[in-house]
């Protein structure tokens, strides 16, 4: 749908990673996880991480001291986020997603992505102004609002029509 046809601004409430097998734990624990979300007019990000949000707009949505998540391979891990962010379809999204340190080797959270144009994804480290791996690759993520919307079929929607 686009931001036209929806006409308003979106209330993002959880995130949700579809996971695949790393050949590694099953559950991990997280030191000083945050959840980062903002906007930026960029269609590609720089290489400094507060250089790509537009100024003002970078929140914290999520902040835990400590998190466990368990998850099986090819399934998927919500986090629900502590501040719902209002998303206004007029610029990019951008979620940032740090931590301190894990419990097991790997020190990732290992999503599904797709290739994409452009730098999409930047990787650094913890506390660091900028980044060390730059993608052209975007995660395979849900994004789902505390109103939601209504489940249906396909064949229901063209039943409306």
């Amino acid at each position: 749908m686009l931001a036209e046809e929806i006409n308003q601004s979106l209330l993002i409430g959880s995130l949700t990673f579809a996971m695949f097998d790393s050949g590694g734990p099953g559950s991990t624990t997280y030191y000083d996880f945050e959840i980062h979300m903002g906007l930026t007019d960029q269609d590609t990000l720089g290489p400094i991480f507060d250089d790509n949000y537009i100024p003002g707009t970078k929140t914290v949505a999520m902040e835990r001291n400590s998190m466990l998540v368990s998850t099986m391979p090819d399934h998927e891990i919500e986090l629900v986020l502590d501040s719902p962010f209002s998303y206004n379809l007029e610029n990019n999204l951008l979620i940032e997603v740090a931590w301190n340190g894990c419990s097991e080797e790997g020190d990732a959270i290992f999503s599904w992505n797709w290739p994409t144009t452009g730098r999409r994804t930047i990787v650094g480290k913890f506390g660091s102004p900028g980044a060390t791996i730059f993608r052209n690759l975007a995660p395979w993520l849900i994004l789902d609002s505390p109103a939601g919307l209504q489940t249906t079929t396909w064949g229901s929607i063209k039943a409306l029509f």
